[in-house]
This record gives C-alpha cells, structure tokens and sequence, in this order.
C-alpha cells in the first residue's frame, strides 16, 4: 500500500510538472555564458559562477549581470539523446572554473521558481 501511494504521488507531480514544463517554453532562445562569469569580489557573496544571458560572443566577461549565481549550475534540461552529454561538459567547466558558450532558454519553473537552462547546444569555450 505504502509503495503504491509513493507511486501516485509521484505519477501526479509529473504530470503536473509536464503540463506546467510545456506551458514554460515562453522564455525567448539566445546566448548564455555558462560557468565562471568574470566577476571577481572582495567579500561574499560573490556570483562569480553563473549564467549569463549574452547578445553576442564577443561581450566581455563580467560586464552583465548574471540570470542566475550559485555554487552549482542550474537545472540543465535538453534533448534526451544529448542530456547525459550536456549536463557532463556544463558540470565539469562549472566545477574547473571555466565558461562554456550556450544557445538555450533560462527561465524559473514552478511555484519555487526553479532556475532551468534549457540547452540546444554548447557552441564551445566562452571567449575571454
């Protein structure tokens, strides 16, 4: 009894979640630096890891504010055929410190507001 109430419980947050996800598209596509942002502080708290919505390649580090800072990335959502690999590259240049460039959509889902980076494709190292 207890599993299968587990079971529905969970059959029905996704599928609350998956009605909400498709009605979340609204956030337009661009360009996102992912990883370190090139702000550098002198106290905490410090968003010097982040996501960073860019027009452009060319736009210097830390001259925007960052979507979103923390310790770890955001959600990474994408395709399933290309999410394991996604997820791998953004993590790995979080945790050395290194920025990737990203076409995607960032918005906040849920009544939590959860930060979401939906990723099409990392297009390579952000340039300095």
């Amino acid at each position: 009894m207890r599993r299968s109430l587990a079971s529905t419980v969970a059959a029905a947050v996704l599928a609350a979640t998956a009605s909400f996800a498709g009605a979340a598209e609204a956030a337009p596509p661009g360009l996102f630096r992912v990883g370190d942002t090139g702000v550098r502080c002198l106290k905490q708290p410090c968003p010097w890891r982040g996501v960073v919505p860019v027009d452009d390649e060319s736009v210097a580090a830390g001259t925007v504010p960052p979507a979103y800072a923390g310790d770890a990335p955001p959600v990474i959502a994408a395709r399933a055929d290309l999410l394991d690999q996604l997820r791998r590259e953004i993590w790995r240049a979080w945790a050395a410190g290194d920025c990737l460039l990203v076409h995607g959509r960032f918005d906040r889902r849920g009544a939590a507001a959860v930060p979401v980076l939906s990723v099409d494709r990392i297009i390579g190292p952000c340039s300095r």
